[in-house]
């Protein structure tokens, strides 16, 4: 189960300012996560961050670069061909690129330029392609969506989870233990430099506000990492450990990404599979993601 909200009390790594394009955002320097329940069920880790412009710019000016900003695409990644089929199938003037072995497919949808990322699995790859994708097209927000196990018995195939942070699942240290003593996993402990990189503020605000027509819709921690667990033990150790509320493999390396390249990011995953409840992996529900997620991009 995830633990008392009251409980998670996790403060911001300071002194970050980020910078995108000509527009300058300057973070508060006492920003903190805070905790919030979603619903009465399931608690979440939701985390704030103030953020206000910097500098002195005339209305005309600011204009002109918010005008600038929505000729910038969004950037959309998924891993694999199922999780951006609908995607590409949407482009309108669709072309398709491959840049450093990863493959991009650009075109507009209603209008509004949108680049389709195939970051391919894993955490890796996914900082790799976002890197590509950053330096080809200049996104001005980058979605990592997809599929995700579920580590919570409260969710069920089909739900969506929109996430507010993310968080690595991989990156243990292990107790010294000589030849013929073993191996325990759960005396592992997670590297403690590894921390929750928070979801962009003004994207969570959005994705928290449209309704998820397929099911239950929550916000709260991705897990990710270059694995794929199918312990129940293991899972519930982990979710005691990080408090996510399912498992992926690449939107930690997608936001570690952005956040050094200072572009927006935020990840969204719906639930295929739930270890926990029994429920069997299905990717059917990869294209209800994706046509929610183009029913949006006018908006953002």
């Amino acid at each position: 189960m995830i633990p008392p909200i009251d409980t998670i009390r996790t403060p911001f790594p300071p002194g970050i300012a980020r910078l995108f394009d000509k527009i300058h955002l300057l973070f508060l320097p006492d920003r903190t996560m805070f905790p919030a329940a979603l619903d009465s069920r399931t608690a979440a880790a939701v985390y704030y961050f103030p953020f206000r412009f910097a500098g002195g710019k005339n209305q005309e000016c600011k204009k002109k670069e918010a005008d600038e900003m929505q000729q910038q695409p969004i950037l959309i990644q998924g891993a694999m061909p199922v999780e951006v089929a609908a995607l590409r199938e949407a482009l309108e003037g669709r072309e398709d690129q491959t840049l450093h072995g990863f493959s991009f497919s650009t075109g507009t949808v209603e209008g509004h330029p949108l680049v389709v990322s195939e970051t391919q699995i894993g955490t890796l790859n996914a900082a790799l392609s976002t890197a590509v994708g950053i330096g080809a097209y200049a996104p001005r927000a980058v979605i990592n969506q997809g599929l995700a196990g579920a580590h919570v018995g409260e969710l069920a195939v089909g739900d969506l989870v929109v996430g507010t942070a993310t968080v690595a699942l991989h990156g243990m240290q292990s107790p010294a233990r000589a030849a013929g003593e073993g191996c325990a996993p759960f005396d592992w402990v997670f590297d403690p430099r590894s921390v929750p990189i928070p979801s962009d503020e003004a994207l969570l605000r959005h994705f928290t506000q449209v309704p998820w027509p397929h099911g239950r819709a929550v916000a709260g921690v991705l897990g990710s990492g270059d694995l794929f667990s199918r312990e129940i033990d293991r899972i519930r150790w982990m979710q005691e450990k990080k408090g996510e509320l399912c498992e992926e493999m690449e939107s930690v390396g997608s936001y570690e990404c952005c956040r050094r390249f200072g572009v927006p990011c935020i990840g969204v995953r719906v639930i295929s599979n739930n270890e926990l409840t029994g429920e069997p992996f299905t990717d059917l529900v990869a294209g209800d993601l994706q046509r929610w997620l183009l029913g949006q991009i006018a908006c953002l």
